[in-house]
């Protein structure tokens, strides 16, 4: 029997999640508008080359999970840590790993590798802009929220998995009803040809012997 997770993962590459759609094109646009401000915020105040950098990578990688989802996220996490390593705030880029999260486990993903790699990149970024120590309330939180994103995103996976499944199911039990009504119909048409068969031979054979009788 096939899995959850597999099916998952060959419909949503496949692209046969229908109801996975709507939010991927709604994340999409979050990013965009994200990535728009997160520049306007840049363009209007001071900012080191890393947060644009780290901007870029963030759209882009979201961007390229489309397509490639493993790359797409990876470079999406990538993002916050080029950021703070280069000088700049992850705080401008890690909203947008976890939306890339989130749309990566749409497409199937597994979710715990996706949230744990995503919230270790957030957390590790954290660290290395504030240096505050491993409890900062920061570092934690961006562990923590791309972890329940990747999660959101397998439950909406799964969810749609299971109504493709229900309707593929369905269409089998439609299809195999047709098909029987189509026998029946066939046997009947054959069983009414035999009988019109039958009949007309035997008035074949009374119209034979009467003309022999004459």
């Amino acid at each position: 029997m096939t899995t959850l997770g597999s099916l998952r993962a060959t419909l949503a590459a496949a692209g046969r999640l229908p109801g996975d759609r709507p939010v991927q094109r709604a994340l999409a646009v979050i990013v965009a508008l994200a990535s728009l401000t997160g520049l306007s915020l840049l363009v209007l105040q001071r900012f080191s080359p890393g947060d644009l950098v780290g901007l870029a990578l963030g759209a882009g990688g979201f961007a390229l999970g489309q397509r490639r989802p493993g790359l797409g996220v990876a470079v999406a996490a990538l993002a916050p840590i080029v950021a703070a390593a280069s000088g700049g705030s992850p705080m401008l880029v890690w909203t947008i790993t976890v939306f890339a999260a989130v749309s990566v486990t749409l497409r199937g993903l597994g979710p715990v590798l996706v949230g744990v790699g995503v919230g270790a990149a957030n957390y590790a970024a954290f660290l290395i802009a504030d240096r505050s120590g491993w409890a900062d309330p920061q570092a934690l939180l961006g562990a923590a929220v791309p972890i329940a994103g990747a999660a959101v995103g397998a439950a909406l996976s799964g969810r749609s998995a299971l109504q493709a499944e229900r309707d593929r199911r369905r269409l089998d039990v439609q299809a195999t009803r047709e098909a029987e009504v189509r026998r029946r119909i066939a046997e009947e048409r054959l069983r009414i040809a035999r009988d019109l068969h039958d009949t007309v031979g035997h008035q074949l054979a009374v119209v034979s012997m009467h003309l022999g009788n004459r």
